[in-house]
């Protein structure tokens, strides 16, 4: 369905369970862009009729064949919608965070639970988060760019084991 029928179909208030096939959200962004009024009229109304947004992607499991599920989900508060209205959206993270009493979850805490319950590898969970010193932060481990240079020799300055960073 593309985006502008989704929009409208969910400005109007009906349920849309539907995958928008869109090259990137830089696309959408763009073309609302060309008329100030229509995107600040889209962020009002999109602020009152949402009540939640879950995404989701699938990740390899550690042991054996088959996927598990991680999930992000931002529940519409008041605080949320404002933050919509006010073009705020590099905030919902945070607030999402600060949100798990309602039931909000970030992308980072579904995989810190699938990775603590040994279902998923770092490296899978590394692949799919779009924060991974964040991520590496949750498990206790050192940020990537934190982490010593690899030598030439295939061992750390420390004599362990080469570690390497992904960029």
């Amino acid at each position: 369905m593309p985006v502008f029928q989704y929009t409208a179909r969910t400005l109007k208030g009906d349920l849309v369970n539907d995958k928008i096939d869109l090259p990137t959200r830089d696309d959408v962004i763009a073309h609302l862009r060309k008329n100030r009024m229509v995107v600040v009229q889209v962020r009002a109304q999109l602020s009152f009729v949402l009540e939640g947004v879950i995404t989701q992607t699938l990740l390899q499991k550690a042991k054996g064949r088959g996927r598990v599920m991680a999930c992000e989900i931002l529940i519409m508060t008041p605080a949320v919608r404002a933050l919509i209205r006010d073009e705020k959206i590099e905030q919902i993270p945070s607030m999402m965070q600060a949100g798990k009493k309602h039931g909000m979850q970030t992308l980072n805490d579904a995989l810190y639970q699938l990775y603590v319950g040994r279902e998923v590898t770092k490296d899978e969970c590394l692949r799919v988060t779009s924060t991974p010193n964040e991520f590496l932060r949750m498990i206790g481990e050192a940020p990537l760019d934190d982490r010593e240079p690899i030598p030439s020799g295939g061992q750390s300055a420390a004599g362990g084991p080469k570690v390497a960073a992904r960029r």
